[in-house]
């Protein structure tokens, strides 16, 4: 009788000792295929990350590009409005040239300022145009700026 309980005892021992192996080997097969699982939707999702950041940088890559390209226009545009202005005034400030007005000599011994008032107005003028210059240079930015966010909010 000691044999067939000892004989019980050792086959229930090794039944569960056959379950336990075979329950571990099982669950560590499941644990792996999530595991895989979990990685491929990970790489899922940093593909997705990698293709909406080269999104939005071709995006930015492009806004600038629109962006330089507007501050070469308007560089270009300053620049002949500042030489043409040069251009005009040293034609204006000719002293050679002989008044087209016949006055008498007493009208003209008054002192004149007309060499000071020109170099005024040209300054007055360049601060305009340079005024101007920033300010289409910032109207650049804030349509990039709004062009970009359109872009990347309809592109959602």
């Amino acid at each position: 009788m000691n044999i067939q309980i000892y004989a019980v005892i050792v086959a229930l021992f090794i039944g569960g000792l056959l379950g336990h192996t075979y329950t571990k080997h099982y669950y560590e097969a499941e644990i792996a295929k999530l595991n895989a699982e979990g990685m491929a939707a990970d790489v899922k999702a940093l593909e997705t990350q990698i293709k909406t950041e080269r999104d939005y940088k071709d995006v930015q890559d492009k806004a600038e590009k629109t962006a330089l390209a507007d501050y070469a226009s308007i560089g270009a545009k300053y620049s002949l409005a500042l030489s043409r202005g040069m251009l005009e005034s040293s034609r204006s400030t000719d002293t050679t040239k002989v008044p087209n007005t016949t006055t008498t000599a007493s009208q003209t011994t008054k002192t004149c300022n007309c060499g000071r008032l020109r170099q005024n107005y040209e300054n007055l003028r360049k601060d305009c145009l340079l005024i101007a210059k920033e300010r289409d240079e910032l109207a650049v930015d804030r349509n990039e700026l709004i062009r970009l966010y359109n872009q990347i909010w309809n592109s959602r």
